[in-house]
């Protein structure tokens, strides 16, 4: 296993603008209640590049720690990263300087198991939950590995088939992403929502809701009305989510799953090349069986450009750190992403340019609390796992991907102009 890295310094400012006390120009206004920010094309603090401190790293050519494909990561209150290996329906735990302890949860149906996990999370309780896809639901576990139960999902309605795409911590409200599938007249409905649950898993309201209807005899579907909704949750309770393709918004909701603000940035669209139209579109797996299993691959008309929001995330100081279509994919080598910072205003106050190793375009980027982690060679691990579980038609697309690891970075807020 690869040793941790001294921590020598938090970390490096490389360079930044001139005026630290900008004047923010944007414009606030009310309508029915809901706070309205409209925010120029340019941040009112101008431009900051960072080079975080490499804490520590494991994976990769360690011959000890080999991972399938790693899909989200959470930290706990002790510092302790638990990895969700989706491949290998498992979660790998790290002390807080990169020491590997354990690997907990297994694939089965059993108490503490599940198949194909999509998110993970910490509660306040310190305990790790993980959404299995389909059939969705929410398996608890112990620090340790231990099965502690199933989180209360509400049933889908007239006993339909559920996924659970999403889920995370907001205060002391669990937020799921979830869909219902139905079938009848040669169509198939999907009905997705966003919503906030109490610890008994009552629910305390939806932020987003929508259905969606295709031909059974199509396996094609439409990239833009097929997208989830980019969502973060914030340690105050507060939800973030932008469920507009084409539109740089970030709607805010509180813990009582009402909107409260809207924030938005002028932003002109990124056109896609013809090499990302052809390669990088979504895809969408319709599987048989119990549990998964080989299925259908449905293809996505693409878009001919990129959503505007790729990323967001919510940090413990009250800003929201937005990773753009252009931040995540026009980054010179050297740098992993761009993020626009919103102070808790809504206002646009600051670029965040973050170098290191880490691409967006190759590899899957994570803020949590301090940390920044990069999930080195998602993208292609994820491709390789798509078509391994596809058609035996398409087995010949499978490819080989790069052994995948863990870096873990400390980053500190940084400083925005008072107002």
């Amino acid at each position: 296993m690869n040793r941790p890295v001294a921590l020598l310094s938090i970390f490096m400012v490389t360079h930044v603008a001139p005026s630290l006390a900008g004047t923010w120009a944007g414009k606030e206004t009310t309508k029915e209640g809901v706070i309205l920010v409209a925010n120029p094309a340019a941040p009112s603090d101008g431009k900051t590049t960072l080079t975080p401190q490499e804490l520590w790293r494991a994976g990769g050519d360690d011959e000890e720690i080999i991972f399938g494909v790693l899909s989200d990561i959470a930290i706990d209150a002790q510092g302790h990263l638990y990895a969700l290996d989706t491949q290998l329906s498992q979660i790998s735990v790290f002390s807080p300087d990169g020491e590997f302890l354990r690997t907990i949860g297994r694939e089965g149906e059993g108490p503490g198991e599940f198949r194909r996990g999509s998110e993970l999370f910490v509660t306040p309780d310190n305990k790790v939950g993980v959404a299995q896809m389909m059939p969705g639901k929410i398996v608890m576990l112990s620090p340790d590995g231990k099965p502690a139960g199933d989180f209360p999902v509400p049933a889908a309605p007239d006993g339909g088939t559920q996924m659970i795409w999403g889920a995370d911590v907001a205060g002391r409200s669990v937020v799921i992403g979830s869909g219902t599938f139905s079938r009848g007249d040669g169509k198939f409905t999907m009905s997705s929502s966003l919503q906030l649950l109490a610890p008994d898993g009552t629910s305390r309201g939806k932020v987003v809701e929508r259905n969606q209807v295709n031909d059974m005899a199509s396996t094609t579907f439409e990239e833009k009305t097929a997208r989830r909704p980019v969502w973060a949750a914030g340690s105050d309770g507060k939800i973030y989510v932008n469920d507009a393709f084409d539109a740089y918004e970030i709607k805010y909701f509180g813990a009582d799953a009402k909107l409260s603000r809207v924030t938005t940035r002028a932003y002109e669209h990124r056109a896609r090349t013809q090499e990302e139209m052809e390669t990088g579109g979504p895809r969408m797996m319709m599987r048989g069986g119990r549990g998964g299993g080989r299925g259908q691959r449905m293809e996505a008309t693409p878009s001919p450009t990129d959503p505007d929001v790729l990323q967001i995330f919510a940090r413990d100081d009250g800003t929201i750190w937005v990773m753009s279509s252009r931040g995540g994919r026009d980054c010179p080598k050297g740098t992993m992403a761009r993020f626009d910072v919103f102070d808790s205003n809504g206002r646009f106050v600051r670029e965040v340019s973050i170098l290191g190793d880490g691409n967006y375009k190759q590899d899957g980027i994570v803020i949590v609390g301090d940390r920044l982690v990069v999930l080195t060679g998602l993208r292609s691990a994820t491709r390789a796992m798509w078509a391994s579980m596809s058609n035996e038609e398409t087995k010949e697309e499978e490819e080989e991907a790069e052994p995948m690891s863990i870096v873990c970075y400390r980053l500190e807020p940084q400083p925005t102009a008072k107002r």
